[in-house]
């Protein structure tokens, strides 16, 4: 569901970008800081491109204020679109000058909630609709006379639809670039990775429809999951308990590769956790905590023959003990 031009960059590593460049721009840069925005970089290659885009129109528009700017791009991460202020208008032209030709909102449209990595958000909605934001997420919301759309531009969301006269005769729709997800009377999860989009029910059920081929879709039931594309649909593997585990502060592994497990818990710390090729295949089990993730990577050393060492706070490598 990206309508964008060929070459446009992902509108939400454009707001990313420019968030940077006005945060270092505030003064010299911590080492952590430094870290923090090489592995941003490196994670996605839109983010590289939105960087080196950011980088080029801020030596245009030096004269900015970063004070302004911070305010017009890096609005408190509970404020709504109203609240944001004066400030948007003097750094407009460089919003404009970066945004993609896209229907997905821009960071001179800001988006309704976020989080940053690490943090966690519950939002109810006016139709009392519970949302709740995992690690480093980004939702729009977009209710009108026949839908209560809930675009999910990055990470994961829990929903618990609402009821009620408020939201009678319009269906919830949680749509991503992969495709829609419509709530059938439901508590389910949808998480944003690079390439595909998955979905778990806790309660009720969905209906599934990639975006350029709705029909592929299907109905994911309670206790289920699945994973799509804008193409494709197939059922995953896995409890939907286990995968919205998150909810709880913990995650879930049984006999996960460490590798796959040291990414997850990379999600929910600033900074840069590496880990060398002769770990990443070691199976691990146990219930790993999200809410403090020192504690979780103490429990990887005590359970497996490894080695965790901190550089600094931010730079954490893993290896083979």
């Amino acid at each position: 569901m990206n309508d964008s031009p060929p070459g446009a960059i992902d509108p939400v590593a454009l707001d990313e970008a420019a968030a940077w460049v006005v945060q270092l721009s505030a003064g010299g840069p911590l080492e952590a800081e430094r870290e923090a925005l090489a592995k941003w970089r490196a994670a996605r290659p839109d983010n590289e491109l939105a960087w080196r885009r950011a980088e080029a129109l801020t030596r245009t528009f030096d004269s900015v204020s970063p004070t302004a700017a911070m305010a017009a791009l890096s609005p408190s991460d509970r404020v709504r679109r109203h609240r944001a202020t004066k400030a948007l208008a003097i750094v407009a032209v460089v919003a404009l000058g970066l945004a993609a030709n896209s229907r997905w909102p821009s960071f001179y449209e800001f988006p309704d909630y976020r989080t940053a990595v690490g943090e966690s958000l519950t939002v109810m909605l006016d139709d009392g609709t519970r949302v709740t934001l995992n690690t480093d997420s980004v939702v729009d919301v977009d209710f009108d006379s026949k839908v209560r759309r809930i675009r999910l531009l990055r990470g994961e969301a829990l929903i618990e639809s609402g009821h009620g006269s408020v939201a009678a005769g319009r269906p919830l729709v949680l749509e991503n670039r992969d495709g829609r997800v419509v709530a059938l009377g439901t508590v389910f999860g949808v998480r944003k990775e690079r390439d595909i989009s998955r979905v778990a029910v806790l309660e009720g059920a969905v209906r599934v429809e990639p975006a350029s081929n709705p029909a592929a879709g299907d109905i994911v039931a309670a206790g289920d999951a699945a994973r799509f594309d804008t193409r494709q649909f197939a059922d995953e593997a896995g409890t939907a308990q286990r995968l919205t585990s998150w909810r709880d502060g913990m995650l879930l592994a049984d006999e996960m590769p460490l590798g796959r497990l040291l990414d997850e818990i990379n999600r929910y710390r600033p900074g840069l956790l590496q880990y060398d090729s002769a770990v990443a295949k070691l199976p691990i089990s146990g219930a790993f905590s999200l809410v403090d993730t020192d504690r979780a990577l103490a429990s990887v050393a005590q359970a497996l023959p490894v080695e965790v060492t901190f550089h600094s706070r931010s730079w954490v490598r893993v290896t083979l003990r």
